[in-house]
């Protein structure tokens, strides 16, 4: 899927872009006590692709191995020893296909956070979220997407709200892991709410701008204050796995 590229015609079938993280409000410094938000610092991580890929016989799930794939180009690069990637793959319902979305987030090397003390210590709870030090309940407290509808109609601002969540308290999610990668598949048809909304924002998703931020809920006062891990915006994308041809066919398997 295209870039947006402010300096180049609009694709008529939408594109990606990586929104600012300062602009979403995360927990402060004394949130605890205050329960003041502030502007997130800039994203931990950068965002290095996004997939829209369909499959009729079953869910698209642990793209970080697939051959051919954004992680597989990811992985043959220079630096691709000391890399990690964050993939968050969005399963959705369809009457006629599945249809995964994801992004790939490439995490900063220790290297290149030695002089910002707050974006190592960010970097090693990334790096421990995504390691066995944690279960999959664990990971299920603590990972929040924070949406943020830019443009778009009335309706599909009330159904997507700007509330932070729990992504795991709403929907199921699958953990899977590889050499330099760890996937969360989010899978949206596991919850009637998230279905509803994806039902209206698919039926005006070319009129859309729609923003999403990651972050590591601050439980304690030393996991504060809050940052943007990553951010993914969809730009008028047609969501239409019958119409789009961004949205890829592909085998469940391959």
């Amino acid at each position: 899927l295209a870039r947006f590229d402010s300096r180049k015609p609009a694709s008529k079938w939408g594109n990606f872009s990586e929104p600012r993280g300062q602009d979403f409000r995360v927990r402060g410094p004394n949130y605890l006590a205050d329960k003041k938000k502030i502007p997130s610092e800039k994203q931990l991580c950068d965002l290095a692709g996004l997939d829209s890929l369909k499959c009729t016989e079953g869910p698209i799930l642990e793209l970080g191995r697939r051959p051919g794939g954004i992680m597989s180009r990811l992985a043959q690069l220079p630096d691709a020893d000391t890399q990690f990637v964050l993939i968050i793959n969005f399963v959705l319902p369809t009457p006629t296909y599945y249809v995964s979305m994801a992004g790939y987030f490439v995490a900063p090397t220790e290297e290149a956070v030695e002089d910002d003390p707050e974006a190592q210590k960010l970097r090693a709870r990334l790096m421990e979220f995504c390691s066995d030090k944690m279960t999959d309940a664990q990971r299920d407290d603590v990972l929040k997407i924070v949406p943020r509808l830019v443009e778009g109609p009335w309706v599909a601002k009330h159904a997507v709200g700007q509330k932070p969540a729990l992504l795991g308290h709403a929907i199921k999610l699958q953990y899977s892991s590889g050499p330099g990668w760890f996937e969360m598949d989010v899978d949206v048809s596991s919850s009637s709410m998230a279905t509803g909304v994806l039902r209206i924002l698919k039926g005006v998703s070319k009129s859309l701008i729609m923003d999403l931020a990651f972050v590591l809920e601050g439980q304690k006062d030393e996991d504060l204050p809050e940052r943007v891990i990553g951010t993914l915006s969809f730009r008028h994308f047609d969501l239409n796995p019958d119409n789009s041809p961004l949205i890829k066919l592909q085998d469940a398997d391959n």
